[in-house]
């Protein structure tokens, strides 16, 4: 905050991709996520979606499943 030092008891880095190029400068751990995938939904209606978000589990027409929940 231009240059001000700020007091926090918890900081969350989520700059994607560059998180742990921020984590490593600031002598952090290592930092490391996993590969997600974003579904747009686009509703039939003109009714507003709910700003939520989702956790399902998948499984393709071969019968792979993949679960995001864990």
């Amino acid at each position: 905050m231009d240059g001000e030092h700020v007091q926090a008891d918890s900081v969350v880095l989520a700059l994607g991709p560059w998180t742990n190029t921020l984590a490593s400068s600031l002598q952090l751990p290592h930092i490391s996520g996993q590969l997600g995938h974003s579904l747009v939904l686009k509703p039939s209606t003109s009714e507003t979606l709910p700003a939520d978000c989702l956790f399902v589990s998948w499984q393709s027409k071969s019968g792979i499943s993949v679960n995001k929940n864990s």
